[in-house]
């Protein structure tokens, strides 16, 4: 899997980074839609410019609590960084991210993916798709 980059505000180059810090990054307003982002080696392409990638940050996620102190923590099994108890077990919880919705630029490809609501061959959608 490769790491990701992306260009701070500062235009300093930020990573490497994971795909779900890429997707959290996003959810919490860090990545906008005109951010600078790379998968490995390749071309610098604002963050909207990837196809599925807002989507994948608007999907519901697993967030899980550490049982000891209630902070949040990643996927059991693991050490809790807060209090350092061992969790193997935890309950997790779906959060909705309905506030990652995109601004398409009025050129953008993404535009055309997501808003282009004609059908292109007939008048029931699905018919020839």
């Amino acid at each position: 899997m490769s790491d990701w980059f992306y260009r701070g505000s500062d235009a300093s180059v930020k990573g490497p980074i994971s795909p779900a810090q890429v997707l959290e990054l996003i959810r919490n307003g860090v990545i906008q839609e005109k951010t600078l982002v790379r998968k490995g080696s390749s071309p610098w392409v604002a963050s909207i410019e990837i196809n599925g990638l807002w989507a994948a940050a608007a999907r519901p996620s697993v967030v899980f609590a550490c049982p000891q102190c209630n902070k949040p923590i990643a996927k059991p099994p693991i050490r809790c960084p807060h209090c350092l108890q061992q969790v193997e077990k935890a309950t997790g919880r779906l959060v909705h991210h309905r506030s990652v919705v995109p601004q398409p630029t009025q050129n953008s490809f993404a535009r055309n993916i997501v808003t282009d609501a004609v059908p292109r061959f007939g008048s029931r959608p699905g018919l020839y798709d």
